[in-house]
């Protein structure tokens, strides 16, 4: 797989902490605590996932690379649904990630999200300093986010375009394409490819139900977003209920009210 999702041997990597445990009695609680993260953040619930990982980080007291790669990008994603408290919760994530070593064979993932989380935290140059570990779709993405935070909106469309060319159901490269376009005003193009993702072919998915991933509540929200800025307001209003019936969102939460009241503005992050 070529997005931010980490592929492991979920039963191998609980065997694992579970023997990381220093109490006997804890170690059932760890494996079953892994696994129900595991289940939150694959379906998108991602302030469920933080909860969980954190409680199996301190019953084992480390963290494993694989653990430390999943609590981060659970609070990577869940940073979109935040406010004030936005930036502790991309830095202790990003001080997580430097913290372990992982394997080669995921280094290219480690280095894409250490960059993502740098660039949110408005660290640009030390961002790109890290996509320097080859040229795969994982960090072609994470470059596309950099070039956008910069404004340059052209490069950006190329190289997500090109990701998007390697692997077309790229899951994170599908948002950050949306991002893309959302920011040069083409709102239809960015919402046909969330709707892509979420829903997946009309043929197949005639009631669109959700595609649950561990990115669908963010392109929810990107999503709500971009109907907002498309003067369809009961649309988002309706996706931003969505998302707020799945995880906690203090950003959500005052979108729906503003939403809710008689001439609320549309204010959206960018």
């Amino acid at each position: 797989m070529e997005d931010l999702w980490l592929d492991f041997d979920k039963g191998k990597e609980a065997k694992n902490l579970m023997n990381l445990a220093a109490e006997p009695f804890m170690r059932k609680y760890v494996r079953e605590t892994f696994k129900a993260g595991v289940f939150w953040i694959s379906n998108g619930y991602y302030d469920r996932a933080v909860e969980t990982f954190r409680d199996v980080a301190q019953a084992v007291g480390l963290l494993t690379p694989v653990l430390a790669y999943l609590y981060s990008l659970s609070r990577y994603y869940y940073s979109y649904f935040l406010d004030s408290g936005r930036p502790q919760v991309l830095g202790e994530a990003a001080n997580d990630l430097e913290a372990v070593n992982p394997p080669d064979k995921v280094m290219a993932k480690f280095a894409a999200l250490r960059a993502l989380i740098y660039a949110e935290l408005g660290d640009l140059d030390r961002a790109e300093s890290v996509l320097t570990v080859g040229s795969s779709p994982v960090i072609g993405t994470a470059r596309a986010h950099v070039y956008r935070l910069r404004g340059l909106l052209s490069s950006a469309e190329q190289e997500v375009s090109y990701v998007l060319s390697r692997d077309e159901k790229n899951r994170d490269a599908l948002v950050e394409k949306a991002l893309v376009l959302r920011e040069e005003g083409r709102y239809g193009e960015a919402l046909s490819l969330l709707d892509r993702l979420l829903f997946g072919s009309p043929l197949f998915n005639p009631f669109r139900l959700v595609s649950y991933s561990p990115q669908s509540t963010l392109a929810m929200l990107v999503r709500a977003e971009t109907l907002e800025l498309m003067g369809r307001r009961e649309e988002a209003l309706s996706v931003y209920r969505q998302i707020d019936s799945i995880i906690y969102s203090p950003v959500v939460k005052s979108r729906i009210s503003r939403l809710s009241s008689p001439g609320g503005r549309t204010a959206v992050w960018g």
